[in-house]
């Protein structure tokens, strides 16, 4: 069952989506990508505006969990399963979206096509973690920001979409 924090702490009822509002330790997505790799199969996928924003966050945090059985060899395994990209804009974010598809036809049957490593998976992804997509919409000012609820409402029905389109795809 799927967790935001190690065993033996509570778990997640089943769902298709998931909001976590509110603050939550730097290290639950990680958390939430290995308890649903027990129980799926698939290559859960984490995005995050920042690398170094969330780099910092897990580093103050300091997970000693993680910190103790990372490097254990079922946990590594189940680790090297996640995904992590760091898109640092709305624009990035939905052009790897749009790139974002599951090779479910034989190697054969591919032909001479282009199947980009990064954005070609076996399997579609179990799990699409999506970090704090309102800071691509924070500023300083907010007469710097191009960017209005509406750029965030469409942000986020676009994530939505390349779900439902990989899981579309999957099914046929």
């Amino acid at each position: 069952m799927p967790s935001l924090f190690p065993s033996p702490f509570p778990n997640l009822p089943d769902f298709n989506s998931l909001l976590v509002l509110g603050p939550y330790h730097a290290s639950a997505s990680i958390y939430l990508s290995l308890s649903l790799l027990s129980d799926h199969e698939g290559e859960p996928i984490i995005i995050s505006p920042s690398r170094s924003t969330l780099l910092q966050a897990l580093q103050a945090f300091n997970d000693s969990w993680l910190a103790t059985n990372s490097g254990a060899g079922k946990i590594s395994e189940k680790l090297a399963k996640v995904s992590m990209f760091y898109p640092p804009s709305p624009t990035h974010l939905c052009l790897f979206l749009s790139m974002l598809h599951a090779n479910l036809t034989k190697e054969s049957d591919t032909g001479a096509a282009f199947l980009h490593p990064k954005t070609t998976r076996a399997l579609p992804p179990s799990l699409l973690v999506l970090l704090e997509p309102s800071s691509y919409f924070l500023s300083s000012s907010s007469s710097e920001s191009p960017y209005t609820l509406s750029s965030y409402l469409n942000l986020i029905a676009r994530v939505f979409a390349s779900i439902a389109g990989l899981k579309r795809n999957s099914a046929q």
